[in-house]
């Protein structure tokens, strides 16, 4: 794997804290990493040590006081939320699905002013599905109609549609079967080929883990360890 010289996301002692009710807890410190093109960094961890937390500091839907993240060199506290929002996108293990078609949900995104001038046309939409193991046919289907690893499935579609630099993807193939969570897990590998791209994946299951092919990073209370394998620090 080539190391491009630039990162795609990166964080300097960056710290997780969390408000609770005689103050506030510190849940890591001292968080440093650097995500480059064509690479994936698998974070495992145990329950509420701050994994989602930090995917969603990442992306500004949680505050941080602590240290410096920085997209595609800009400092996401100076930046736009348009140009975060194109630049790096969150994908829950749940997604969320809004009352509709699922062609409307894959082109919610391109409603936005940032996103406007690239909306796909009805083809693309087919092919982003097709993408992800799913029918062109499936446009037309009521989002609530959709099983949950279809709802997944679209959901990687539409983020992929937008062409972000950086996937930070929580659990996706958690809640699934396992002919759903490979073809996420092939959908994935197969992005990552396509450019300037990278991953953040938070995971559990070891089956996953090892299909990922690379060593996981451990969030703990005193940051994140590494590997030679999965971040270059």
């Amino acid at each position: 794997m080539t190391k491009s010289d630039k990162p795609l996301l990166e964080l300097n002692n960056v710290s997780i804290k969390i408000p609770e009710k005689n103050g506030i807890r510190t849940l890591s410190h001292g968080i440093s990493f650097q995500l480059h093109p064509g690479q994936i960094i698998p974070i495992i961890g145990p329950s509420g040590c701050g994994k989602s937390t930090l995917m969603r500091i990442i992306v500004k839907l949680a505050p941080f006081s602590d240290g410096e993240i920085n997209i595609n060199c800009k400092s996401i506290q100076t930046c736009t939320i348009p140009f975060l929002r194109h630049r790096c996108i969150y994908l829950h293990q749940r997604p969320v699905m809004f009352p509709g078609t699922v062609e409307y949900n894959l082109s919610l995104p391109f409603g936005f002013r940032a996103n406007r001038k690239d909306r796909p046309d009805r083809q693309k939409l087919i092919e982003a599905l097709t993408a992800v193991g799913l029918r062109g046919g499936m446009l037309e289907s009521n989002s609530a109609s959709i099983s949950g690893g279809e709802a997944q499935r679209v959901a990687l579609a539409r983020a992929m549609l937008v062409e972000p630099s950086v996937l930070l993807l929580d659990e996706p193939t958690a809640a699934l079967d396992p002919d759903s969570s490979e073809i996420i897990l092939n959908t994935i590998k197969r992005w990552i080929k396509g450019g300037n791209r990278g991953v953040i994946w938070v995971v559990h299951e070891r089956d996953v883990l090892k299909k990922i092919g690379v060593k996981p990073s451990t969030l703990t209370p005193e940051g994140l360890v590494a590997n030679e394998k999965g971040v270059q620090a």
